[in-house]
């Protein structure tokens, strides 16, 4: 893993090979949020590296899998799912937590059987979601502040996902 300046200058090289994925550059630039399987206990949880000081820190740690982290446009927030993977049993949880380390701000159930967050919106009040169950591939929104309001932003027989705001 590489993390690479705007102007092509190299800023990290990671240079031990890991099992991580989903890896999101914070709004300043300067952090980086991704899921590491933890070698220990086999389970995938949130880090975040900060780029200019070379220090990592874990930001979840819990017995179920932690994956797809999302900064909040302030940089404060990183918004993530937890839970089993399509075609495994169990429920998945919409995470807010704190991108300091200090914890989680709040917790809400999927609108659906499977989601995960791919933005926020620019004022931070929504984020967007991937839904999926047995027949559906879609884009939906919820509320952040975990209200549950949710809508069918991109919802048709076609296959919609990976949406992201612009910026404005």
């Amino acid at each position: 893993l590489e993390a690479i300046a705007r102007d092509g200058t190299v800023v990290r090289r990671w240079d031990a090979p890991e099992a991580q994925n989903w890896p999101r550059l914070s709004p300043d630039g300067r952090r980086l949020a991704r899921q590491r399987v933890d070698g220990l206990r086999n389970n995938p949880d949130i880090w975040v590296d900060d780029l200019e000081r070379g220090t990592r820190m874990r930001i979840t740690t819990g017995p179920d899998p932690d994956i797809q982290p999302v900064w909040s446009p302030d940089g404060r927030l990183i918004a993530y799912v937890t839970g089993h993977l399509p075609g495994r049993g169990g429920k998945r949880m919409l995470n807010i937590a704190t991108s300091d380390g200090t914890g989680t701000v709040r917790s809400f159930p999927c609108p659906a059987a499977y989601c995960e967050p791919t933005d926020w919106s620019p004022d931070g009040g929504e984020l967007l979601l991937n839904v999926r169950d047995e027949r559906i591939a879609d884009v939906w929104t919820i509320s952040a502040d975990g209200r549950q309001v949710v809508e069918r932003l991109l919802a048709d027989e076609a296959v919609e996902q990976d949406a992201r705001y612009s910026p404005n």
